[in-house]
């Protein structure tokens, strides 16, 4: 205003309408200017996410070549701005879906890659542990064949009918590192074969992932691809499956939790026995039959004949057993409830409200191992039961290894399992250490908090757990003549 006063005085033969004109044409030409200088600097943030959309759309780049530049992109993401990364994750997104081949492993018939994509894949699997090119080629809804034909028990699993009203299930899902096909593939198969007025919400929680693809792509895909009933939560450091199990539970608040690991496929029908069964027997701690997903073909494999419950060795390993006897003969039908000593630990089901009474999991535990019978143990002793439901069908894919890294190398299942032995297993912990006497004196942290647990809550002895749960379990010093370790003189052999 000042600046028109002054030049309106000095040029009075100007009209005051011509000083609003020299004015206003100063402004913009000093506004052209800046937003110049912007638009340049857009334009090549522009040129640069143009050139990776063009170049993901070509049909000339191969799906690996596309992995590796889409790893490139998400990894730089200074190159992305708001404005512009719905467009860079639609066109990540497209091509992904062109990748797929239609028809390829449906069923869950297995599957096999082009001869020269297999050297590659298996380079593939030593990383991932699992064939991750062949994932990528097979539609993240694929079809599943129905197991349930009349020449098994398990197509009595059809004739049930199962209650109006169930209890709301939280299905929690945890990851880190995992390949993003997998994981999808696991939360599609939740969402198309859960009853929608059962399934209550699917919490995915990140255990502070690395992989740029687990980032801004996937909370994309779940904003865009999935219902508002699915949430993504991520941790600011990692923390293992105990405490990462931990975190999701107390996000919850659907009356059953279920725990689900981040490469599986639910059969149809799979969520109604597990609530059913929670809804009869509020304590019974539940796991679905576990069938087995090929790590390489992904062929689903079905069980129709029979089905394995959990035991343990006293190296402190979980093991499959056959369904004892006495077990059969209790059990009323082929497709009633089976007690089980322990379970695998990946996929189970329980109340949440007892999820916390029972003493959740034990937060002591560093990452991984041990805490599948640290529960198992935990809920027979203190007033709970352990059952597998055969209605229930989970496929899992079983790996050779761990594809992820255990901070500080530390051997975490056997110093885990150093706590279970220490506060449930009494003198027959001596078992477990003369199995593995590397653990003996390692540093197991505190487990006050865990003993005065199980002494406030009146549990059983590991005696009873033996005794009335798992009769079946060999006892080293309980009636044989001598046990140990047999060599011969001349050999380094031993028996």
């Amino acid at each position: 205003m000042l600046f028109r006063i002054v030049l309106c005085r000095r040029r009075n033969f100007l009209s005051k309408y011509f000083c609003y004109f020299i004015v206003i044409l100063l402004l913009f030409f000093v506004f052209a200017n800046q937003m110049t200088g912007q638009k340049q600097i857009g334009l090549v943030k522009q040129n640069q996410e143009n050139e990776f959309i063009k170049l993901f759309e070509s049909k000339k780049l191969t799906y690996l070549e596309f992995i590796e530049k889409q790893d490139h992109l998400l990894a730089n993401r200074s190159i992305i701005n708001s404005a512009t990364a719905d467009i860079v994750y639609e066109a990540l997104i497209a091509r992904d879906n062109l990748n797929i081949i239609p028809g390829l492993g449906e069923g869950g018939i297995p599957a096999n890659l082009e001869d020269d994509l297999v050297s590659i894949s298996e380079e593939v699997m030593k990383k991932e542990a699992m064939n991750l090119i062949l994932s990528d080629k097979i539609s993240l809804t694929r079809t599943l064949r129905d197991p349930r034909n009349p020449l098994t028990f398990v197509f009595r699993c059809k004739t049930v009918t199962y209650d109006r009203y169930l209890p709301s299930a939280s299905v929690i899902i945890i990851f880190t590192n995992e390949a993003l096909s997998p994981l999808l593939r696991t939360v599609h198969s939740v969402l198309n074969r859960s009853p929608p007025q059962f399934l209550h919400e699917l919490i995915l929680v990140d255990d502070f992932s690395d992989r740029a693809v687990l980032k801004g792509k996937l909370e994309y895909y779940v904003k865009t691809r999935f219902p508002s009933k699915v949430r993504l939560m991520r941790l600011s450091e990692r923390s293992g499956l105990i405490r990462t199990r931990l975190a999701g539970a107390r996000a919850a608040t659907g009356d059953v939790l279920v725990f689900l690991d981040s490469h599986c496929e639910v059969f149809d029908s799979w969520l109604e026995p597990l609530l059913q069964r929670i809804k009869e027997s509020r304590t019974s701690v539940l796991t679905p039959l576990i069938d087995v997903i090929d790590h390489k073909t992904l062929e689903y494999k079905l069980n129709f004949v029979d089905f394995q419950i959990g035991g343990f060795s006293w190296s402190g390993h979980f093991t499959w057993i056959p369904v004892p006897p006495e077990e059969e003969a209790r059990r009323d039908s082929p497709i009633a409830p089976a007690r089980s000593p322990t379970m695998a630990g990946g996929l189970l089901a329980l109340e949440r409200n007892f999820f916390w009474e029972i003493g959740s999991y034990d937060d002591g535990m560093d990452v991984w191992g041990g805490e599948n019978l640290e529960m198992s143990f935990r809920v027979w002793q203190c007033g709970g039961t352990l059952e597998t439901i055969p209605c229930s069908r989970v496929g899992h894919i079983f790996r050779s290894f761990h594809p992820y890294t255990f901070p500080g190398g530390k051997d975490t299942h056997g110093i885990n399992t150093v706590r279970v032995a220490e506060v449930w297993m009494d003198e027959y912990k001596q078992h477990f250490y003369t199995h593995r006497p590397d653990l003996l004196g390692v540093d197991y942290g505190d487990i006050s908090r865990r003993v005065e647990f199980r002494k406030k809550k009146k549990c059983k002895s590991f005696k009873w757990f033996l005794q009335n749960v798992y009769p079946q379990m060999f006892i080293p010093n309980e009636n044989v003549q001598a046990f140990g370790k047999v060599s011969g003189k001349t050999s380094c052999i031993f028996f």
